[in-house]
């Protein structure tokens, strides 16, 4: 293992030398952001279908936008890969007295409130005046949405039961359903209800230990395997998707529903 890792951090370094690769040359923190993203999402459609192939293969790719960020981190004298795996090493120590010290823990929830207060004492954490700071600006605005409410309940702020939730998911639609059925359409208020309904409902899922996130996917995929089969049928029945009428085409898809596909 120690040789194929150093052989990759080699190949980087000729991969930015003077006579190496242009493009990767030409590449720093920044231009490397869109690369990273994509790559982790990559990696996390391959963990949900659960392919170890492409899991593997997606790792590598990972693994590699990690390097080559250390390696752009060494040439500016800022650090290098052997600084990052230390970092990582002495915060896992740090984060974990339960294992490599003498503390005891009974169960993962309380190792997750000992990692958070071991977190917030870190010299990095020093400045955060807030129980939610420290949530990054760029998460999707669903998981960026669970971030904040999980942080705001470990202060208490939270609900007791699922059906208060429930009950303010009821109160959000009605007052998105005033803003739509409104004489003066606001659009802007419509736009304030409508995220607030959805932050209720990002709410309901944390509470009920549901990922909003995971959740919604599943649905966007069972939603493109019934639409495509809906295509399917009525290509076979010779006729032309733009020309149906909105009825004929809820009649198709209560027909693709009932397909044994999802």
């Amino acid at each position: 293992m120690e040789s194929n890792f150093k052989k990759l951090t080699q190949l980087m370094a000729r991969l930015r030398a003077p006579d190496g690769c242009p493009w990767d040359i030409e590449q720093d923190y920044s231009t490397l952001q869109n690369c990273l993203i994509e790559e982790i999402y990559e990696l996390i459609e391959s963990i949900n279908e659960n392919d170890c192939r492409k899991i593997k293969e997606e790792l590598a790719d990972v693994l590699f936008l990690v390097i080559f960020l250390s390696r752009i981190g060494e040439e500016k004298g800022h650090f290098n890969i052997d600084d990052v795996i230390k970092q990582g090493i002495d915060k896992m120590i740090s984060r974990h007295p339960h294992v490599f010290g003498k503390v005891r823990v009974k169960n993962s929830d309380e190792a997750l409130r000992q990692w958070e207060n071991i977190k917030r004492k870190e010299p990095a954490n020093h400045k955060r005046t807030s129980a939610l700071d420290g949530v990054p600006k760029n998460l999707p605005a669903l998981q960026k949405a669970e971030k904040i409410q999980k942080k705001a309940a470990k202060t208490g702020f939270d609900w007791s039961k699922a059906e208060e939730v429930i009950d303010k998911l009821e109160e959000e639609l009605d007052e998105l359903k005033t803003e739509i059925f409104c004489r003066k359409k606001n659009f802007e208020r419509i736009s304030d209800e409508l995220g607030d309904l959805i932050f209720t409902m990002v709410n309901l899922s944390r509470f009920l230990k549901v990922d909003p996130e995971y959740s919604l996917h599943k649905s966007i995929k069972k939603f493109d395997r019934r639409f495509r089969k809906m295509e399917e049928m009525i290509k076979k029945g010779g006729k032309n998707i733009l020309k149906l009428t909105p009825k004929k085409l809820d009649l198709y898809w209560e027909k693709s529903k009932r397909q044994k596909t999802d």
